[in-house]
């Protein structure tokens, strides 16, 4: 739980960097879509540690290893598709609650983000 707290903290102190320094919505898109991908990381991680381990062959290390890439790139492979629209409405929270970014966003833009 305490990692969550903190990557939501992280998120928002990033947030509040580009409302001080002016920066893009485009850095503000970024910050949110990697967020999704270390949500959803975690999320199949938590969901992998239900599946009771076993079999006749143990896991190695280089298996183990394996098995965490592919999480990690399932997760990207997600957060840029867009798919759970994570990404999407914290970009659209935040940017709402950011001067710098809100006044840069044009309302004509589509609300996606763009990938």
């Amino acid at each position: 739980m305490q990692n969550y707290v903190d990557l939501i903290s992280g998120l928002a102190l990033q947030a509040r960097g580009l409302a001080s320094k002016g920066d893009s919505p485009e850095q503000l898109k970024q910050a949110c879509r990697e967020f999704e991908s270390i949500f959803v990381e975690q999320l199949l991680r938590s969901m992998k540690a239900t599946v009771p381990q076993g079999g006749f062959i143990n896991k190695s290390s280089a298996t183990k290893m394996f098995e965490e890439m592919l999480d990690q790139q399932f997760a990207r492979e997600t957060a840029v598709s867009g798919q759970l629209g994570i990404a999407e409405t914290l970009y659209r929270q935040m940017a709402a609650a950011i001067p710098s970014v809100n006044a840069q966003t044009d309302p004509s833009e589509d609300p996606k983000i763009a990938k």
